[in-house]
């Protein structure tokens, strides 16, 4: 299992104007570093807990609990995470955009462990909740592979809980580009002769020109990163490729007006219908 794109995961959290609070007892907080450190997060992430000891889960929870690591303790840990997102947005609150993660995990420790190596995730919507368990095998993984683990089930279960699984992967350039100026609230032209030249672009096949423009912007499979920076920086991010042996290609500015908008190498703006990548066609 690994990681999603943290970038990626807020700008859709942000997008779909959710509200989240996180709960992790036992293991999986870098769930939550992977998120708060994020630029953007503090928008979508209104809390985090890490309650490590027992005392701290009753407190959380108003009581001594039958288990601490356990399916019913991940969906109860959600709850007092998806209430603690409504409590936090006061008179703004909207129940059906507040979301609780919560992670319990009994994983390696110092001292050897009688039960099994287990994770149990939960998600606190509106409309539903889910929950999820993964047993790990003993002495398989070291104490820091097993909270990637852990870190990873539970933001996969937020993603697909939040119908963002989709958005968590590639949408192609022209989806990926736009999900960043939506989150950003500015548009941006692209050049089509430089879109043309990326390595996506590179084929045995004679292919038209509108082809190519439609596999490079809408195709799914990508091997280049889009990104942006202020254009005072342009000679900065240069020598940055230069030094790290890596590709940068120039394709389009930021600008203040929304939209993404396509121009020709007249500079006109060329008609068109591209979408984002359909993970399900």
């Amino acid at each position: 299992m690994h990681l999603p794109d943290p970038a990626r995961l807020i700008a859709a959290l942000t997008a779909a104007d959710r509200r989240l609070a996180v709960v992790s007892a036992g293991g999986g907080a870098i769930a939550i570093t992977h998120l708060v450190t994020t630029p953007g997060s503090s928008a979508v992430v209104l809390d985090a807990q890490v309650p490590s000891a027992r005392a701290a889960v009753d407190e959380l929870l108003g009581g001594p609990q039958d288990s601490y690591c356990s399916p019913k303790m991940a969906r109860r840990l959600a709850a007092a995470a998806w209430e603690r997102a409504i409590h936090l947005e006061g008179a703004a609150a909207t129940p059906d955009r507040a979301v609780g993660l919560a992670i319990t995990a009994s994983l390696k420790t110092s001292r050897p462990k009688r039960g099994s190596h287990r994770i149990c995730a939960a998600v606190q919507t509106l409309d539903a909740t889910f929950s999820a368990e993964l047993v790990l095998t003993k002495d398989a993984r070291s104490r820091a592979d097993e909270e990637l683990v852990a870190a990873a089930l539970a933001l996969d279960l937020l993603t697909e809980a939040t119908g963002l699984r989709a958005e968590c992967h590639s949408d192609g350039l022209w989806g990926d580009l736009s999900h960043i100026l939506k989150a950003s609230q500015v548009g941006a032209t692209l050049d089509a002769t430089q879109t043309l030249t990326l390595l996506a672009c590179a084929t045995e096949f004679e292919l038209p020109h509108s082809k190519h423009l439609q596999f490079v912007l809408t195709g799914g499979d990508d091997y280049e990163l889009v990104f942006t920076a202020p254009a005072s920086k342009r000679a900065e991010v240069h020598a940055a490729g230069l030094n790290a042996l890596t590709r940068l290609t120039r394709i389009g500015q930021i600008c203040a007006e929304g939209g993404l908008t396509l121009l020709d190498t007249d500079g006109k703006t060329m008609s068109h219908e591209f979408v984002s990548f359909d993970h399900f066609a």
